[in-house]
């Protein structure tokens, strides 16, 4: 089952949704773009992209990964 940690909505409208899973674990943080149906899974102390063209960088925190999203430095 699905937490929703927090909603946001970008400029362009897109729905996003933060949330945690406990059959992933609670190291891992889920994107989900309500409006396209994508989603992207992120794990703590893991690579990932959080910003567009650029190389993946570790994942310190959720927080990190949520303020990335909602400036729209990383998209679908």
């Amino acid at each position: 089952m699905f937490k929703v940690i927090e909603r946001y909505t970008t400029s362009k409208g897109n729905e996003l949704e933060f949330c945690k899973s406990d059959v992933l674990g609670q190291n891992k943080i889920i994107v989900r773009d309500k409006s396209c149906l994508i989603e992207r899974i992120y794990t703590k102390g893991g690579k990932g992209e959080l910003e567009i063209g650029c190389d993946k960088v570790e994942i310190k925190s959720f927080a990190q990964v949520i303020r990335a999203w909602k400036s729209e430095q990383v998209r679908f």
